[in-house]
């Protein structure tokens, strides 16, 4: 405000000494950006001037609606992963309401799929689930038993580096060693359904957070699961949109969790 009224003083001292006539301008005038023009010889210096002060007042105004301030559309995506293998038909989805919060619907015919290793599934059986990094099997969609193994669907989608013992990032001596050079003891991990999930769950443990499947056999004999519940610390919407292409859910078996059932996921947005 001073430096701006000392330039008009200057101004009207100048014009007055050379006989040029003047408008009186207030100070006032200049902050609120409504200016009269100078009548001088130029009068462009004072309509930059002017126009300066009434650019510094919009934008000053316009809180939230420059392209720096400008969020991320959220695009309501789903992710899904549909299970078609040795009888076992259904799917897993995952509705997007928010950009790391989703709704879960849950619902697989296993008929009566048993896995190989004969931890046998039954009526009651707690089956464990989790979102997988790494997809390796050429051509196909939907696998069970060994074609769910390791070395063809990765460990949990971990991108913060919680570091369950089966982290994409684990290492052979039980550490993680995360992108950024974290360093994590898989020993320590712990996730719950009342942790604090960003601290301590990988966004991928989905059983950590919401808990087991739950097998129920039908009276056709059929063993089905079914489940709905909301993840609020999930894989991110942007993040499963660009590099979501090779994730997958698995389903562990019912006491020794290795994994019987995987399904790559795929987005429609």
């Amino acid at each position: 405000m001073k430096h701006t009224k000392h330039i008009i003083n200057t101004l009207t001292s100048f014009l007055f000494l050379f006989g040029y006539n003047t408008n009186v301008v207030s100070s006032s005038d200049f902050h609120t950006g409504e200016v009269d023009l100078i009548t001088i010889g130029s009068v462009d210096a004072a309509r930059r001037l002017s126009k300066r002060s009434s650019s510094k007042k919009s934008s000053s105004g316009s809180h939230g609606k420059g392209k720096g301030n400008r969020h991320r559309h959220h695009r309501h995506c789903v992710m899904q992963g549909d299970f078609d293998v040795d009888g076992v038909t259904g799917y897993i989805k995952a509705y997007y309401v928010g950009e790391q919060t989703v709704d879960f619907d849950v619902s697989i015919d296993l008929r009566n799929f048993q896995p190989d290793n004969n931890d046998y599934i039954s009526n009651g059986s707690q089956l464990a689930w989790h979102l997988h990094a790494g997809w390796r099997n050429t051509h196909m969609y939907s696998g069970a038993n060994s074609q769910c193994a390791a070395s063809l669907t990765g460990g949990h989608h971990d991108p913060t580096v919680a570091c369950a013992p089966v982290s994409e990032w684990i290492n052979s001596n039980g550490y993680c060693y995360g992108p950024q050079g974290q360093i994590v003891d898989s020993a320590s991990y712990s996730c719950t359904s009342t942790s604090y999930w960003p601290d301590s769950c990988e966004r991928g443990d989905t059983t950590g957070k919401l808990g087991f499947l739950t097998v129920v056999t039908q009276s056709n004999g059929h063993n089905e699961i079914h489940f709905q519940g909301r993840d609020t610390f999930f894989a991110t919407e942007t993040e499963a949109c660009e590099e979501g292409h090779y994730w997958n859910f698995i389903i562990h078996s019912p006491t020794t969790f290795d994994r019987i059932l995987c399904a790559r996921v795929y987005m429609s947005c």
